[in-house]
């Protein structure tokens, strides 16, 4: 019961790492610039009517780059339950369906949560000379 709780931290610490990387790609990275810089363009329209159906869903999407925490949620979401489904196919366990319910439903936040944590220690770190 003790190695599970242990693996449970350390794994969902581990996914939390790496869903604070990949906002912090999606948010700042030079990578993904042209893709913030044209939801800017297509959400700055958004008042006009940008003639598109597909506005209120770029709207929300650009709103979570705007919170760290909305997108840190959002990827921890699919980075959590692409892992979860990959194991499940790969390795099915014997867990009853109840608990990975909970798992699924509960995981993504615990992921988030490290997310933030990462996030604000990086804000305490003093900046590189």
């Amino acid at each position: 019961m003790l190695e599970h709780l242990i693996a449970a931290i350390l794994g969902s610490a581990c996914f939390g790492a790496i869903s604070w990387h990949v906002a912090h790609l999606l948010a700042r990275g030079s990578l993904f610039e042209p893709l913030r810089d044209w939801l800017q363009y297509r959400c700055s329209h958004w008042e006009t009517g940008c003639g598109s159906h597909w506005c209120g869903a770029l709207r929300i999407w650009w709103e979570g780059f705007h919170c760290r925490l909305c997108l840190s949620t959002q990827v921890a979401i699919v980075i959590t339950w692409g892992a979860l489904t990959t194991g499940l196919l790969v390795r099915p366990s014997e867990l009853p369906a109840p608990e990975w319910g909970f798992i699924f439903a509960v995981g993504p936040f615990l992921v988030a949560a490290w997310a933030e944590a990462f996030r604000r220690i990086e804000i305490f770190e003093p900046p590189l000379d």
